[in-house]
């Protein structure tokens, strides 16, 4: 039975003082522990990025002839927009794609704590590229589409700007497949394997039409005289009908307008 007697007598304790260092609360719109939020993170960040006035200011100094003069592919030399303003050069991201180096940057601030906003992220990304830690090279359009899909590489001794010190500054957070694709692509640079690779992908290929034996100016004419005597049977059936008949485009005269309006 609980009593007055049975209870614990109560000891005195000396105040406990508790330090708790309250740090700065680091957020992100996006769930960075989710592979999928982290791909879109990636993806806006990109966008953001080519987006952003700095990075256009940019790669316009660098297509420049008062800057770099990337105006021509680095490939196929004869290719330029130099004079020919339709003809698309672009520059790419090497041996580090745009995407690898957002990732890696990214990395970095998640493993020292450092914000996580995204355009904190973009902000040191952009500033890697106006330090030159990034490796450029301008393609034209055909080019740069067979490197992104891996007909071609771009050799390491052809690159603009200091990429390697990129990858001193940030090699304890560059994933290890991105390690060996820089190993691979250091390899082939020194083996000069690439050339004869090179030749074939690039080279001037002729296609021939098989007719099988038919001429094709021939079954043309044939094409011809059979549309003409479709032609003339309808407008044989339109007559009396009060229906202008359909005139073959080469008997249509030709109307000269200025003269008309002179008159």
């Amino acid at each position: 039975m609980i009593s007055e007697n049975s209870l614990l007598p109560i000891t005195q304790n000396d105040n406990t003082k508790l330090n708790i260092v309250m740090e700065d609360y680091i957020c992100s719109e996006y769930d960075l522990a989710d592979d999928k939020e982290v791909t879109n993170f990636i993806k806006d960040m990109k966008r953001i990025i080519r987006r952003s006035l700095p990075y256009r200011n940019l790669i316009s100094f660098l297509r420049s002839s008062d800057g770099v003069g990337m105006n021509h592919c680095s490939i196929l030399n004869n290719v330029s927009n130099e004079s020919f303003r339709r003809v698309k050069i672009e520059i790419h991201h090497a041996p580090l794609t745009l995407e690898d180096i957002c990732r890696i940057v990214m990395i970095k601030r998640m493993r020292n704590a450092e914000p996580m906003f995204i355009e904190a992220v973009a902000h040191e990304v952009l500033f890697c590229h106006y330090n030159l830690m990034v490796g450029l090279i301008p393609l034209s359009e055909t080019v740069h589409e067979m490197v992104h899909n891996l007909y071609l590489f771009i050799p390491l001794d052809k690159l603009f700007g200091y990429y390697k010190l990129f990858i001193e500054a940030y090699y304890e957070y560059i994933p290890e497949e991105i390690l060996n694709k820089l190993a691979e692509l250091e390899k082939l640079t020194l083996d000069k394997s690439y050339e004869k690779a090179y030749q074939e992908a690039l080279e001037i290929d002729y296609v021939s039409l098989n007719l099988n034996e038919d001429d094709q100016i021939c079954n043309l004419n044939e094409l011809k005289d059979s549309l003409v005597n479709k032609l003339a049977i309808m407008n044989k059936n339109r007559e009396g009908i009060g229906i202008a008949p359909i005139t073959h485009p080469q008997n249509i005269k030709i109307v000269n307008i200025s003269e008309k309006i002179v008159r």
